[in-house]
């Protein structure tokens, strides 16, 4: 009997290693854990707290100069050329197609990113928990070759209790359960998969095929439109005004300062920006292979195995113990009459 329980925390060990080891797989993370790397390394430094300023002051400014400049910028231009509002658009498609398009397909997207923002800026936090998976500054596609060396080490710690049962072997088992528990609880496992859940949800909008086109569109449009006031609707207006251009664009600036402000600094917003929208384009695939993981589920394929080697090896420990008080017992020399 001391033989065979003994030998159950060996097979219970064996077991729980295999659970261990399969887990990678059952989850789908062999080989997704690798788009998750791919992901936070594309993200790591917008969702900085530095890089999250940033994101959110050139969100604002770039907003803020489409807005003057299309509901008062080209106004008062109209204006000061003395034409109709009929001619002034036409001479709009004719000869800067680049800021119709942006007139009219920019302001739908900002629409429906605007209320996401918020949210988004939010999620600092929660990145910070999952780039920081597994545990030791470890990168999140080790995840996967974690589980199956630990797996395979408790299997083998298995097999050997299974092959010599003691006591000891017993009690290793009873370790080593007791250390599956601990490490994803000292690590805050069950926060960090939280988080996962959260950025899981928030991707659900960021990489939807649908809106990482329509960011990046948005972008590339943003960026033309820019380049078009600068190189030919200034130059081509202020000749039209009989001014220069170094003076029609400081009027502009002077008398629509946000509209200014957003065209002399895109040339530092708009590269991030474009790249930010092509990283979101780039990470859509490898978002859908992750999404869906049941990640809240994880930390238990770890802790619930450590629960039963734990329970099977202070089993196997305490009947040891109590067999051996017993040999003791029965080998007792019984006194004479």
């Amino acid at each position: 009997m001391k033989a065979s329980r003994n030998r159950l925390a060996g097979v219970t060990a064996i077991v729980a290693g295999i659970a261990i080891a399969i887990t990678p797989f059952a989850f789908s993370l062999a080989g997704n854990a690798d788009g998750g790397e791919r992901i936070t390394d594309r993200f790591r430094s917008t969702l900085s707290t530095e890089g999250l300023v940033q994101l959110q002051a050139g969100y604002k400014t770039t907003v803020a100069m489409g807005n003057q400049f299309f509901g008062q910028t080209l106004p008062g231009v109209r204006r000061q050329l003395h034409e109709s509002p009929a001619a002034f658009r036409a001479d709009l498609r004719a000869n800067y197609p680049a800021i119709v398009t942006a007139q009219t397909q920019v302001p739908p997207v900002i629409a429906l990113v605007t209320p996401k923002l918020p949210g988004l800026l939010a999620l600092h936090s929660d990145f910070q928990k999952v780039d920081s998976l597994p545990i030791f500054g470890l990168p999140i596609s080790s995840i996967t070759w974690l589980l199956i060396v630990i797996g395979v080490g408790v299997g083998g710690l298995g097999l050997i209790v299974l092959a010599r049962p003691s006591r000891v072997g017993a009690a290793l088992v009873a370790v080593a359960g007791l250390a599956l528990i601990a490490v994803p609880l000292s690590i805050s496992a069950f926060d960090k998969t939280d988080a996962a859940v959260n950025l899981d949800q928030a991707g659900s909008f960021v990489f939807a095929p649908k809106i990482t086109a329509a960011a990046l569109a948005t972008t590339l449009r943003i960026d033309r439109f820019v380049t078009e006031v600068e190189t030919k609707f200034i130059p081509r207006t202020a000749a039209r005004l009989n001014e220069s251009p170094a003076k029609l664009k400081a009027q502009i600036a002077a008398r629509y300062p946000a509209a200014g402000h957003g065209l002399a600094v895109w040339p530092q917003i708009g590269p991030p920006a474009i790249q930010r929208s092509r990283d979101q384009v780039a990470s859509v695939q490898d978002f859908a292979n992750l999404h869906g993981i049941d990640f809240r589920a994880l930390p238990w394929m770890v802790i619930g195995p450590g629960i039963l080697m734990l329970l099977a090896g202070l089993a196997g420990v305490a009947l040891s113990g109590r067999q051996r008080r017993t040999g003791d017992i029965s080998t007792m020399p019984t006194p004479s009459a």
